[in-house]
């Protein structure tokens, strides 16, 4: 209170002094200007004498003169908000007013949570606790997939920035944010795997895991023939380099990633033995000597059981050689005390299968992206892709249906130059 009072006094006497000096300025202007006028009109003003009286049209100058109310408190306004009344006054702001203190109180309250945060400088350089988030996300990824700044860690980072929030748009920021200096690497990534998002959207499957899966094998597939044919490409698209395709291999590996992850295996068959007519059965679906009727055959009478159906409703009209194997199927199957819950079980055991295979298909100790010079591993990925989608066919009740088949003959992939085109591929993503 002792410092608001002086600073008080204070003021009040700069204003009288500012009102002295005011006027005193303007008593000398308007002498100055009389003794002008009064020389021009040939009176006063010469001989250095008095020099009195006023000049025509200068009226009563000088009378009454002071500062009015109005400009007291307006001057008092003005040296209260100034920063230099501030610093006398310890950082009270408007000093003048009565909860000037209060002001000042409320305003440090509100910044002490901010400048007490260790991540401030952080936060405000990335815009954000999201950008923080982000960055770690990507770093984490990328690292756990070769590094940041790696092809495969790059394509693990997109993974990342989109599972933290961000988008694609978001990608090369969150790689600066994580430490990486390859921006373009980064860029390359993010456009791959967008694409590949778009493709996936024109999948015709539920299963958005599976859309994108389906996208990516058919989008390294068609990538590496145009990379093998950049020398004699004529009109539409071209251009690929080697950047380009190996994101493309890497993003494929990443969509393996996300297959499986939904689809992490650990269903226990048989009480966990792994040993009876549950496992007998689903291994038997999985075998590729099987034909596809016998499977359609197996997962009809699969999903038939999960939804706690009876024989009676096994029937196939017109065909009754197929409805008595249904009824020979699920009698087996009810001998070994298979019921909807094991049915069920048995469905996500095949599905988990499923996205294992893929994933050791494409980066398994033999994948393709172990040795992209061997096409005929990229068969094995298309021809395990093509099952996945037969299968998630009949278990949306489509057995029989034509599902868009990614598998290949030989003739399909064999190119000429397969086997020594991609050497410069291969070390890149072995980098």
């Amino acid at each position: 209170m002792e410092i608001l009072f002086l600073a008080t006094i204070v003021n009040i006497v700069v204003i009288v002094l500012i009102s002295k000096l005011s006027n005193s300025l303007d008593d000398g202007s308007d002498n100055i200007a009389n003794r002008i006028a009064l020389a021009s009109q040939g009176t006063g003003g010469g001989g250095g004498g008095g020099g009195g009286g006023h000049a025509l049209g200068m009226g009563q100058i000088g009378a009454n003169r002071g500062m009015s109310p109005l400009s007291v408190f307006a001057d008092a306004s003005t040296i209260a908000g100034s920063p230099l009344t501030e610093w006398a006054m310890l950082g009270i702001p408007g000093s003048f007013h009565p909860q000037a203190k209060l002001k000042r109180d409320l305003q440090r309250m509100q910044a002490q949570p901010w400048l007490n945060e260790p991540r401030m400088p952080t936060i405000q350089h990335s815009q954000g606790l999201k950008w923080a988030q982000i960055g770690r996300n990507y770093a984490r990824d990328a690292n756990n997939y070769g590094g940041i700044d790696t092809v495969r860690g790059a394509a693990a980072g997109v993974t990342g920035t989109l599972d933290a929030g961000g988008f694609i748009s978001d990608v090369v920021g969150a790689h600066r944010m994580a430490g990486g200096r390859n921006e373009k690497q980064a860029a390359i990534a993010g456009r791959s795997f967008e694409i590949v998002q778009k493709m996936a959207k024109n999948q015709p499957f539920k299963d958005d895991d599976l859309s994108f899966i389906a996208a990516a094998v058919g989008r390294a597939h068609d990538q590496t023939i145009s990379f093998l044919n950049r020398d004699t490409f004529q009109g539409g698209y071209g251009g690929i380099d080697e950047d380009e395709l190996a994101a493309d291999y890497a993003t494929m590996r990443q969509g393996a990633r996300l297959f499986r992850r939904f689809r992490p295996g650990g269903i226990p068959l048989d009480g966990g033995t792994g040993h009876g007519a549950q496992t007998d059965f689903v291994t038997r679906y999985m075998d590729r000597s099987v034909s596809d009727q016998e499977k359609d055959r197996m997962i009809h009478v699969l999903n038939h059981m999960a939804n706690g159906g009876s024989a009676g409703g096994l029937e196939v009209e017109g065909d009754a050689r197929e409805t008595a194997r249904r009824r020979a199927l699920y009698g087996r199957m009810r001998i070994n005390n298979i019921g909807a819950d094991e049915a069920s079980d048995m469905r996500l055991w095949i599905r988990n299968e499923h996205a294992k295979q893929m994933l050791e298909k494409i980066d398994g100790r033999n994948g393709f992206l172990r040795d992209v010079s061997d096409e005929h591993r990229l068969l094995a990925v298309r021809e395990e892709l093509n099952e996945s989608i037969k299968t998630q066919n009949r278990f949306e009740g489509e057995e029989g249906a034509s599902a868009p088949r990614m598998s290949v003959t030989l003739q399909d992939v064999h190119h000429p130059n397969w086997a020594t085109g991609l050497g410069d591929i291969q070390r890149m993503l072995d980098a």
